[in-house]
């Protein structure tokens, strides 16, 4: 999720979760011993530098000193190095916490009452997004932290774990609905919304959580049956390579939409526009869209 401006978060929904274990092992010792190398090779290297220094003083004064100071600069770059090596390890498996203050999920792939609106390729398009979770993200390493990958997996009463497929907010407009097409609610997400807040900011430390709504489609295989322990995986990488995981302690699932017609916006979690439209007319489909190729 590089590039110029903003930097858009990638949610790897795709992701096999019985490779990404070892899969990330792999580039955690692969990058262990390029650095190990390139430690190695900057110490070779200034050290030839200053016995040249040493050789050479005497005659060429001036390229003497140019040689010392060459020397002096790959010793600093090798022992920079040696201490990011050091400290990743315990920045990787400790510094960003998640923790599901809330979570929603649907009864079915159209049981939602969030729902997002785009065009298609037929026209004017809504989509349920059966999967909403507030997530907070806390980071307690001094250093600020972007993530630039992401992954959100689920599972109930401890068996496979199943990928959820992310359904981005940002630039979208969200709605709540919970009976009536024609009573359509425009949600506003723009300080609430994860997609939003980690297009825009690093996290910073000591312990500045950043909160937020993420959304995403239901599994085909998923159960939700009522009653069920649910638990959620969430997975990051950061700009710098380091990767982080935490199993949210599991819960019994409860149902959604749920059955009280008088079911309002909580005001702490939910930030209503004021804005009510008419929605009956628009295409119903699921996530993923088909996009219109103009």
């Amino acid at each position: 999720m590089s590039g110029k401006g903003r930097r858009k978060k990638k949610f790897k929904a795709e992701a096999k979760p019985k490779d990404r274990n070892k899969t990330g092992e792999i580039q955690v010792a692969n990058r262990i011993k390029m650095t190990a190398v390139a430690i190695n090779g900057l110490t070779a290297v200034a050290t030839i530098l200053l016995t040249l220094c040493g050789i050479f003083y005497i005659e060429h004064k001036i390229p003497s000193i140019w040689l010392m100071f060459s020397s002096v600069v790959l010793y600093a770059l090798a022992s920079c190095l040696y201490w990011q090596q050091q400290v990743a390890p315990d920045r990787n498996s400790k510094a960003l916490h998640f923790k599901i203050q809330d979570s929603m999920i649907g009864n079915s792939s159209r049981g939602s009452i969030f729902w997002v609106r785009y065009v298609s390729a037929f026209g004017d398009t809504l989509s349920p997004m059966p999967v909403a979770i507030s997530l907070i993200i806390t980071n307690t390493d001094p250093t600020p932290i972007t993530i630039e990958t992401f992954t959100v997996e689920i599972r109930e009463n401890r068996g496979d774990w199943m990928p959820l497929t992310h359904i981005p907010t940002e630039g979208q407009r969200v709605y709540f609905i919970y009976d009536h097409l024609e009573q359509s609610r425009l949600l506003d997400f723009s300080e609430n919304g994860l997609d939003q807040l980690l297009a825009s900011k690093s996290l910073t430390a000591p312990n500045q959580p950043l909160k937020g709504w993420l959304f995403f489609n239901r599994p085909l295989n998923f159960d939700n049956g009522e009653g069920n322990e649910v638990e959620f995986r969430v997975t990051a990488e950061d700009t710098a390579g380091f990767k982080y995981e935490e199993v949210t302690p599991s819960g019994p699932l409860a149902k959604n939409p749920p059955d009280n017609k008088a079911f309002t916006l909580s005001p702490s979690s939910l930030k209503s526009t004021g804005v009510i439209e008419d929605l009956s007319r628009l295409a119903l489909k699921p996530w993923p869209p088909i996009r219109n190729p103009n």
